[in-house]
């Protein structure tokens, strides 16, 4: 485990920057520690753990290795004041073959030991082909790590619980109606003495002035814009290499709900009447790109 996670160039995913054993209390417990962490580091104290992900896949990678059930808690995280994080392993009594009964038993486990094998092959696949562009496109590794990190848990939630999706929608709502950024869409306004409300396609126009600004594009969340007016009443929005889907394989999913949640909220900011924003075409569901139409409810 300490070579895996300290050793970049025997796992170049750039999840953690590296990690050490800190001990080995007796034969079934250890503590790891982890500096650099992908889903905590820089993160303030908010008085709780924050890699449930990472624990999940250390347990997973002992478990793999030795067939028995392993518990790994986080007792120290950036999320509670720490500048790294800890994980205390702890190897259960139980063996994962004493659960298998019966011979379509153990041939559903290695049917999802298959789709797990499948799914982690294709996530590393996608990790190693960004960090190929890291010196292109990014100068900071850190802002690599969150962005890979970022499709990787939200594509799971969704294929996990298509549930998640209107919880994803209903979050980029609420970052669209209060989240930063809007002083862009501000100054056009006032540079062009606009008022409220517009009419959809002016509002349309003005947030993809914002998504196109240098500011944004930095962020790497997305690449190209195209919009098409379809009627007077609805309009197309093209993505191109949109972080919550790029890079996905053709699994019938739309992952982009956070998205299609945020241009909802963005243009209820600029118009007098509600809107429905629904994304048609994703690369999760073999599109080459990600298209939303937005239309007045």
């Amino acid at each position: 485990m300490q070579k895996i996670f300290s050793n970049l160039d025997e796992f170049p995913v750039y999840v953690t920057e590296n990690g050490t054993v800190l001990e080995n209390t007796t034969e079934t417990t250890s503590t790891i520690r982890i500096f650099g962490s992908a889903y905590a580091v820089g993160i303030r104290s908010i008085g709780e753990p924050l890699c449930w992900y990472l624990s999940g896949e250390i347990a997973g990678m002992i478990q793999a290795l030795i067939g028995r059930f392993v518990k790994v808690t986080e007792t120290s995280c950036w999320g509670l004041g720490h500048k790294y994080c800890d994980f205390f392993i702890e190897v259960l009594d139980e063996e994962i073959s004493a659960i298998i009964t019966s011979d379509s038993g153990k041939q559903e486990v290695q049917d999802r030991r298959n789709q797990f094998l499948l799914m982690l092959g294709e996530s590393f696949s996608r990790f190693s082909s960004s960090l190929l562009m890291k010196n292109v496109i990014r100068t900071k590794i850190g802002d690599f790590i969150h962005i890979s990190v970022v499709q990787q848990s939200l594509t799971a939630l969704k294929l996990i619980d298509p549930f998640c999706g209107m919880l994803m929608y209903s979050a980029g709502s609420s970052y669209g109606l209060i989240g930063p950024g809007k002083h862009i869409i501000q100054d056009y306004m006032s540079d062009h003495g606009i008022d409220l409300p517009v009419s959809l396609h002016t509002a349309v126009k003005m947030l993809c002035i914002e998504m196109k600004h240098p500011t944004t594009m930095l962020a790497r969340q997305h690449s190209f814009i195209e919009v098409s007016n379809v009627d007077s009443e609805s309009v197309k929005m093209t993505i191109h290499e949109n972080v919550y889907s790029a890079g996905a394989s053709n699994v019938k999913e739309k992952f982009c709900n956070f998205t299609a949640g945020f241009i909802n909220g963005r243009l209820r900011l600029l118009l007098d009447d509600e809107i429905i924003v629904k994304e048609t075409a994703c690369q999760g569901s073999g599109a080459s790109s990600c298209t939303f139409e937005i239309s007045l409810e």
